[in-house]
């Protein structure tokens, strides 16, 4: 089996309570639900990623024939999650700043991406309203915001029970496909609670991941498989 891995470009997680913060060099990656105090219905974070076309194309070149292609994240830290859920991963529907901020910075940077805004400076708001078919967002009602995203036989999703792993790894075989046929554009992915349980105040817990500027060795990466075995 030939595996091949590449990393991140860019990375970030974007926060309902903290809507135009961004957080572009933090080392972990958030997919909590917070104990809510300022948007008592919509304390979440969401995840964007993304992969250079570059990177995606040189590995394509290393594989012959059919591939897999697989969205890795490792966990660092959980707490309180609930028995059984999903996490839901969809193709970017647009272009998003990864910046330079950090979630403890005071005063907070807003040099790319947030929950309302998609590039630096609190410029390029995420269209979320008026989209074309195929692609849909999710806010809450107050809160516009959160990105736009391809649906339609691109989302994928990962279950979780109270015994298995907390590492994500996702089958991004399909989005990867579209990006390389130019069927969409490559603008990264995004990983989120459902909307069941994004905006209910009920669930609280914590589910992080390292992110590409963590110092261990559990950086995020897409890896591709493939049959590389020859027969005589």
């Amino acid at each position: 089996m030939g595996v091949y891995k590449i990393f991140p470009s860019q990375d970030t997680t974007i926060y309902t309570d903290y809507s135009t913060l961004n957080a572009g060099l933090d080392s972990i990656l958030d997919l909590s639900k917070n104990s809510p105090f300022l948007y008592p219905s919509s304390s979440t974070g969401r995840v964007l990623i993304k992969f250079d076309n570059a990177d995606i194309t040189d590995a394509l070149s290393k594989i012959s024939g059919s591939f897999t292609a697989s969205l890795k994240l490792y966990n660092a830290n959980v707490d309180g999650i609930p028995t059984n859920f999903n996490i839901e991963c969809y193709p970017l529907y647009q272009s998003w700043d990864m910046g330079t901020g950090r979630f403890n910075n005071i005063p907070e940077t807003d040099d790319g991406a947030s929950w309302k805004y998609r590039s630096a400076n609190q410029t390029n708001a995420w269209t979320v309203t008026g989209l074309p078919t195929g692609v849909t967002s999710s806010y809450f009602t107050s809160i516009e915001g959160g990105a736009a995203w391809y649906t339609s036989s691109y989302g994928v999703s990962q279950s979780f029970d109270y015994f298995s792993t907390k590492d994500i790894n996702i089958n991004v075989t399909n989005t990867v496909a579209a990006w390389t046929s130019s069927l969409i554009t490559n603008n990264g992915f995004i990983l989120k609670n459902p909307n069941s349980i994004e905006f209910d105040p009920n669930y609280v817990y914590t589910f992080n991941f390292f992110s590409r500027d963590t110092n261990t060795i559990y950086p995020p990466c897409l890896e591709f498989k493939w049959n590389d075995s020859t027969f005589a």
